[in-house]
């Protein structure tokens, strides 16, 4: 009974690898499209600037959300970086011939940790935002950012 687990264990484990492999280069694919990255910086600014005029933001707000915007756009791109290096070297230990398992584990568990330093810095700037917006500003300021993910990002 026990060789009969381990050996489904291996299987599952040698599908889920198999498809992280082929996967893989995918992660590290820049945006895409025509003009890729630039064209989503332009697009993310006029959003920005769309949802500022809709909350009629005071002159200070304004300030302290671009102030705020500016900060943490360096720290979650090195982050955005990292992930897609960290990506890279998964696939890489992954398409071995002879793959290192714990060398994987390894490189995933530094995925992991990278994924979650992201989600909490944005936890961190919309706990900033919610410091600089009224109640019904921030409300407003969830549903459209709500409404732009859900149009901006592929169904996974």
């Amino acid at each position: 009974m026990k060789i009969l687990s381990s050996i489904r264990t291996g299987a599952v484990c040698l599908v889920a690898a198999a498809g992280m492999c082929a996967a893989g280069p995918a992660w590290a694919q820049p945006a895409a499209g025509p003009g890729g990255e630039e064209v989503r910086k332009e697009r993310v600014r006029r959003d920005f600037a769309e949802m500022f005029e809709k909350m009629q933001l005071s002159a200070e707000q304004k300030a302290r959300l671009d102030a705020n915007r500016e900060r943490h756009k360096g720290e979650m791109e090195a982050l955005r970086q990292q992930m897609r290096d960290k990506r890279k070297e998964l696939s890489a230990a992954l398409e071995q011939p002879a793959m290192d398992i714990s060398k994987v584990r390894q490189v995933h568990g530094e995925l992991k940790e990278l994924m979650l330093k992201k989600e909490d810095q944005h936890l961190s700037a919309i706990l900033e935002i919610r410091g600089i917006l009224t109640p019904e500003q921030f409300a407003q300021f969830q549903q459209m950012d709500r409404r732009g993910r859900k149009h901006s990002r592929p169904n996974m």
